[in-house]
């Protein structure tokens, strides 16, 4: 064989040896590509349900901050409605108070004038 070919039994040996090697590790890499294609197909599926749930929370978040949003001017509104009723209040308090004080100089004037017209009777 070495004359014909250039080669001997321990070298065809050897090439047989290396073949088969070379066959379990391709193997090897097939095993491990369907693997990974079975590992991307689960990522793949997974990510797309991520992606629906993500959806729906962002679906969920949005009308939860539009009702939100609503609440919180019905709340300014009271808010103002009561503000201007305090501020009402506050000028009728005011505005008795200020009565109240009127009603105390009439009162003593009017006492006044009775110790005047009493005195002016009575002549002392």
């Amino acid at each position: 064989m070495k004359t014909l070919f250039g080669t001997t039994i321990v070298d065809v040996q050897q090439l047989h040896d290396t073949l088969n090697d070379l066959q379990l590790q391709s193997s090897d890499i097939t095993h491990s590509l369907s693997n990974q294609v079975t590992y991307v197909k689960r990522l793949s599926t997974a990510t797309e349900i991520n992606a629906e749930a993500i959806a729906n929370l962002s679906s969920i978040v949005k009308d939860n901050k539009i009702k939100s949003h609503n609440r919180f001017k019905e709340i300014t509104r009271y808010l103002l409605r009561l503000n201007i009723t305090v501020y009402a209040q506050n000028e009728l308090f005011t505005t008795i108070r200020q009565l109240e004080f009127a009603l105390l100089g009439l009162i003593q004037q009017l006492d006044e004038l009775y110790n005047a017209v009493k005195i002016a009777v009575h002549g002392s």
